[in-house]
């Protein structure tokens, strides 16, 4: 307490002392601000305490803040670090693929372990991890058609390969057609937004109602616009087939009704096709189309149709 007191009359005095030396009418008169020496000492002496206690209380708030700096920088290591030990795990654990495969005549739902749920034509082969562990959801369509209705992950994108054309997506809804015996490989967009590309490559951007073919011949690609009621046309089980191979038309018709397709004659292989039918038709009735169209004489025994000219 007495030093509480001591400091304040030191205080006092040196106002007092300042306000004389402000106070003075002629600044040529000699004044001493201090009284003495040993004024002098101690003023001087509070003067430097007070001076040291102000930058020692910087000097904690600064390591306070730095203290916690660090530990929002050794916190954003740590969960660098998890994730990338984590994604490394990810990449080293062997992946369980489980075959989809639908029939002749099959139509087939799938649902993926993400929830995805993939619709499969007749003829199709799907392959899939039993689980997602990877930082893609990576699935393969090796044969034949299958709509897609993928469910949204913005760190997991999905992916789609069919022969070397792959489709990347968050989470959307579209169609691809890969059959072996098509010279092209479609990727149709219903919903959302999708990257195809040729495996370096992009091919192109899609939205929706919008169809890239890629001729796997010669590797160029074309984009096209489809009409809204396509996919519930798709969904119904309609086939449409514009200026397509003959084989094309041959492995959807063993797809669909599980015959064998034989060309009798030897220039049919150069035909190209375009007709539209549905899965209800009657195989009989597409092939009477086909005669009326393209002037294609056939004859069915058992299990087989012998097209001819």
């Amino acid at each position: 307490m007495g030093d509480k007191n001591k400091s304040a009359k030191d205080k006092e005095k040196l106002d007092q002392q300042a306000n004389a030396w402000f106070d003075r009418v002629d600044d040529r008169l000699p004044f001493d601000a201090f009284g003495n020496s040993e004024n002098k000492r101690r003023i001087g002496d509070d003067i430097f305490t007070r001076i040291q206690a102000d930058i020692q209380h910087k000097k904690s708030r600064a390591y306070f803040f730095m203290k916690i700096a660090a530990s929002l920088l050794i916190a954003a290591i740590s969960i660098t670090t998890y994730r990338l030990i984590s994604d490394q795990h990810a990449k080293n654990e062997q992946l369980v693929w489980q075959v989809y495969r639908s029939g002749a005549g099959e139509f087939k739902t799938v649902t993926l372990p993400d929830s995805s749920v993939i619709y499969l034509r007749p003829g199709t082969s799907l392959y899939a991890p039993t689980a997602f562990t990877q930082s893609t959801r990576t699935v393969k369509l090796t044969e034949g058609e299958a709509y897609f209705t993928v469910k949204h992950d913005t760190r997991h994108p999905f992916v789609v390969d069919a022969a070397g054309i792959s489709t990347q997506v968050l989470g959307t809804s579209f169609v691809i057609r890969n059959y072996r015996a098509a010279s092209t490989i479609q990727v149709s967009l219903i919903t959302g937004k999708v990257a195809v590309k040729h495996e370096a490559s992009l091919l192109g951007m899609l939205t929706p109602l919008q169809e890239i073919t890629y001729n796997k011949k010669n590797h160029n690609s074309t984009l096209d616009k489809i009409s809204a009621d396509w996919i519930n046309n798709w969904k119904s089980g309609d086939y449409l087939l514009n200026d397509v191979p003959i084989e094309e038309l041959a492995a959807t018709l063993k797809n669909l009704y599980g015959v064998n397709v034989v060309m009798r004659s030897g220039n049919l292989e150069k035909l190209r096709i375009t007709t539209q039918f549905n899965k209800k038709d009657n195989i009989r009735d597409i092939l009477e189309q086909l005669k009326l169209i393209h002037g294609l004489n056939y004859e069915i025994k058992d299990k087989e149709v012998i097209l001819m000219r």
